[in-house]
């Protein structure tokens, strides 16, 4: 496992504290954990926080949702347009593109249960931070962040992944759960940084692909849900890629 990762864990979410639990219970070093005190989303990172400098913060977190899907997520930082939910307007956190997609694919493999779904989620939600980000969930109700099914495998999921050094893209299109790009993550030689979903597109320009392609380390391009995406923004991906000679995957 990376050293240069550190858990970041709430005294303000049950979940979080759960699944730092499950951590310590399985062996992670204390030394690994971080303590904050109020909601992640709300929780800015300068770079120079306690140390913080050079490590990618992992947060540990509940995951709500109107549809009560049973669900352990995944998923980068940052805001495109507004920022409802932490963060500031039209700005993203830097995503870790290698630890994401290696942190999923190890929930995959050690979760044998057909309660949960293992999914990406596209970029939302702060905290604002120089620093890498990754948010760690489980959804979506308390029935859940107490479900040791569920702690258990996030909790094996992140003490045992292994950092795959594949291509980085960005992905775009779709929907909020991005099926088509989790199900790539793990059938395909690739690793997959910030996520636009398709509700997104319609909120973003040439300035918001840059941020995309420039806070998810070393992108290689874009892979794309092409039938999840507008022809317009097709289009505009498409342009944008082939003038910065960026590679293009579309599903």
């Amino acid at each position: 496992m990376k050293t240069d990762v550190k858990f970041i864990y709430s005294t303000e979410d049950p979940a979080s504290l759960n699944i730092r639990d499950a951590l310590v219970s399985s062996g992670i070093d204390r030394e690994l954990f971080h303590e904050i005190n109020q909601r992640s989303i709300y929780s800015d990172f300068p770079e120079n926080r306690d140390g913080m400098a050079g490590k990618t913060l992992v947060f540990l977190s509940r995951h709500s949702s109107e549809k009560k899907v049973n669900s352990l997520t995944v998923h980068p930082v940052g805001n495109f347009s507004s920022a409802d939910l932490g963060g500031a307007p039209g700005e993203l956190a830097e995503s870790d593109p290698w630890v994401q997609s290696a942190i999923l694919r190890s929930i995959k493999n050690v979760y044998k249960g057909d309660k949960y779904n293992i999914t990406l989620e596209a970029t939302h939600h702060g905290p604002r931070s120089s620093s890498r980000i990754v948010f760690a969930e489980i959804g979506t109700g308390p029935e859940n962040w107490n479900d040791p099914e569920a702690l258990d495998a996030l909790a094996q999921g992140l003490s045992s992944f292994n950092v795959m050094d594949y291509p980085n893209y960005v992905a775009a299109g779709g929907g909020h759960y991005a099926p088509k790009f989790t199900d790539a993550l793990f059938s395909m030689k690739i690793n997959i940084g910030h996520i636009i979903s398709k509700y997104r597109m319609d909120e973003i320009s040439d300035s918001g692909l840059i941020q995309a392609v420039d806070k998810s380390p070393d992108c290689k391009g874009f892979i794309l849900d092409k039938k999840g995406l507008r022809s317009s923004h097709l289009e505009m991906i498409r342009s944008f890629a082939k003038n910065r000679n960026l590679d293009i995957i579309e599903l």
